[in-house]
């Protein structure tokens, strides 16, 4: 937080107040009830409770008390930091480990070394987080118990202005009843103070002069019992405030220096060790489970299982309605490895098969992006289904979700007509 930076001045002081809004808080707390209940709440409390806190006292313990405000305000972002990526941490490892369940249930959409890949990481993403966790332990300790002992410091300091605010009471207090016992006085005739001048006054005079003696009494009687009770509450505020300094300049001083200290293991133990360990953890799984390589082929490569094929010609028969693939042209090679489907099998033994393509004009160039060819019956592999693993109904029933199938009912689905009957058995197949 620099002040010469640009805007360091304005983030500094955003940080100083989201630093102090606990404060502010219990501050306002521990004033006078009718204090508290007539302070508004929100932002407008937050800055009224920051404000007291740093008034009502000496110029020095209001430094010591910014510099607390300050204190906590970094510790609560580092304390954020540090979770913020032990969670980022933890979570990398159950999404994979999310992932690793749901490439468990997906049979032939996924490659079998992408499989032991993600299950390799997310092994190791997990041991990553525990030990992590478990290294950041201490530092999370000693933390808290640093960010302990400045909320304990604001509460000697509430207790202490509860303990000046009634030492005030009393002194009020005890000042009114020294008025009010030398008024008293001075209403008392001379033989209520001198006893050894007998008065010769009337019965009248005799009871007036009794109820002013009555009366000072009575107020010098609560004049003595406040005057003890000052006393204490005197006594009580000076301890309340020597404790409550004492918590502020160890909070300021060598909490300050323990704060230091534990930033620089946090962000060393963050920038230079959590991360990097994730790239280790990484490399590890890369180690003991390499994954498919990017072009798809080889042993296990993904291209290899996109689907199951089988040879057409081994029990002799395709049936129209067959999904098919075209293998093995080699005057129109473009089309190898495109779907279709079994539309006719002609007289003279060839297949004519609808492929649909992407970005090909339909063979009488409507636009539509299909073409049907003639083919041998050795250049097409049938397209077998997959088979759906035993255990996926966890997959199945987010599938439906996605689908939003709870709503599917084929009553409500409206029949429709071919508007062009013609167009898919009036077309001429291309011949291969």
């Amino acid at each position: 937080l620099d002040p010469a930076a640009p805007n360091g001045s304005r983030i500094a002081m955003q940080t100083l107040k989201k630093g102090a809004s606990f404060f502010s808080e219990r501050l306002t707390r521990g004033r006078s009830t009718s204090e508290a209940l007539s302070t508004p709440g929100g932002t407008e409390s937050r800055q009224a409770g920051q404000k007291a806190f740093v008034s009502n006292c000496s110029s020095q313990e209001a430094h010591c008390r910014k510099l607390l405000v300050h204190q906590e305000a970094v510790a609560g972002v580092v304390d954020r930091y540090l979770s913020a990526m032990l969670f980022a941490f933890e979570d990398l490892a159950v999404a994979h480990e999310q992932l690793l369940t749901g490439l468990q249930q997906a049979a032939d959409l996924v490659d079998l070394q992408w499989l032991h890949h993600v299950e390799a990481l997310a092994a190791g993403l997990r041991e990553g987080a525990e030990e992590n966790r478990q290294a950041m332990q201490g530092i999370i300790q000693d933390l808290q118990l640093l960010r302990g002992k400045h909320k304990e410091a604001v509460r000697l300091a509430s207790e202490a202005e509860v303990a000046a605010s009634r030492r005030s009471h009393y002194e009020v207090k005890v000042e009114r009843l020294r008025q009010e016992v030398q008024k008293a006085r001075e209403g008392l005739g001379t033989a209520a103070l001198a006893p050894e001048r007998a008065s010769s006054s009337g019965i009248l005079s005799k009871s007036l002069n009794q109820r002013r003696t009555n009366n000072y009494d009575l107020k010098q009687g609560q004049l003595c019992r406040n005057e003890e009770k000052l006393t204490r509450m005197t006594e009580v505020q000076r301890e309340a405030h020597a404790a409550s300094l004492r918590s502020l300049l160890v909070c300021v001083t060598f909490g300050r220096q323990k704060l230091q200290h534990l930033v620089e293991q946090i962000l060393r133990s963050c920038i230079d060790g959590l991360l990097p360990s994730i790239h280790a953890k990484h490399s590890w799984a890369q180690q003991k489970a390499p994954p498919p390589r990017s072009d798809g082929y080889g042993t296990g490569g993904a291209k290899g299982r996109q689907r199951t094929l089988e040879d057409a010609t081994e029990d002799g028969t395709l049936n129209v309605g067959d999904i098919v693939s075209v293998q093995g042209l080699n005057s129109q090679a473009h089309y190898n490895g495109e779907n279709g489907t079994v539309k006719t099998i002609r007289p003279d033994n060839r297949i004519e098969v609808e492929l649909v393509l992407d970005g090909v004009p339909g063979a009488e160039g409507t636009g539509e992006n299909n073409k049907i060819l003639a083919v041998k019956p050795e250049n097409l592999r049938r397209v077998c289904p997959a088979q759906l693993p035993s255990q996926c109904s966890g997959l199945l029933v987010q599938g439906a979700e996605a689908l939003v199938l709870e709503d599917w009912d084929p009553r409500n689905v409206r029949s429709h007509e071919d508007s062009d009957d013609t167009l898919a058995d009036g077309r001429r197949a291309s011949v291969c």
